[in-house]
């Protein structure tokens, strides 16, 4: 018995008459747990049955929520609180060497569970006079949170004068959690890699040097085809960004 209820018996059983009313209770000290007996018949109050012990199925039920399969292969997240994260998942093949200033391509298949459990580099980029970051930057992160079905889904555009910037722009796990959302932010070719209008890269048939609007074409279709798997309601999707992301 709670320890609030000992004081409220103790009160009653002072206003009781006569020494053969009276009944007297001896407090025993068990654990964490307070449970009195009366000194007449010491019949203990039952006690409530312990709490099951934790059973190895449900980590393992944790352990799944945190793999997943994507349409180019399996990736497995990470736990945050509450929410459940997945960190730089693939949306469009490495734009690098012929494939450079060129519309982006699925993604190579894998098979082998691709570890998603931190962030990965930003999009090539300077940084206080220093370079940063790698062209293979065609990938997304996805916030959700555990049991998560059909839930609205905001897709989100980094800033940054389309020179800089990168998903770390804005965390999702307490929007996805306190929202009920899925929240999905996404990296794309920054600077003259993602901006190139050169007459030699406008030959071929319906060319365009807005590289990275197309890598942002290719994240969005990724997210229509995903999501599902990751608890969001691909018929419910919202875009949004900040800066050079919301324009």
């Amino acid at each position: 018995i709670e320890t609030p209820c000992v004081e409220h018996i103790e009160n009653l059983t002072s206003k009781q008459g006569g020494d053969n009313e009276k009944l007297i209770f001896k407090i025993l000290k068990r654990g964490d747990k307070l449970n009195l007996e009366t000194a007449a018949g010491e019949n203990p109050v039952p006690e409530a049955p312990a709490a099951a012990p934790e059973t190895s199925a449900q980590p393992q039920e944790a352990a799944e929520e945190k793999r997943k399969d994507t349409a180019f292969g399996p990736v497995e997240g990470t736990e945050k609180g509450e929410a459940l994260v997945w960190y730089g998942i693939p949306y469009g093949k490495e734009p690098s060497g012929s494939l450079r200033w060129k519309a982006p391509l699925d993604p190579d298949v894998w098979t082998e569970r691709l570890s998603a459990t931190d962030f990965k580099e930003p999009a090539l980029q300077l940084e206080n006079e220093a370079v940063i970051g790698t062209e293979d930057c065609l990938n997304l992160d996805v916030y959700s949170r555990k049991g998560a079905k059909k839930l609205p889904v905001m897709v989100f555009i980094h800033g940054g004068n389309n020179q800089t910037g990168n998903t770390r722009e804005l965390i999702g796990t307490e929007m996805a959690v306190k929202n009920d959302m899925v929240f999905v932010s996404v990296n794309y070719r920054l600077g003259l890699l993602g901006f190139n209008c050169l007459p030699a890269l406008m030959e071929e048939e319906h060319a365009t040097g807005n590289f990275a609007m197309l890598d942002i074409a290719k994240a969005l279709d990724w997210v229509r085809e995903n999501i599902e798997e990751f608890g969001g309601d691909p018929e419910n999707i919202t875009v949004s960004g900040f800066s050079a992301g919301g324009r």
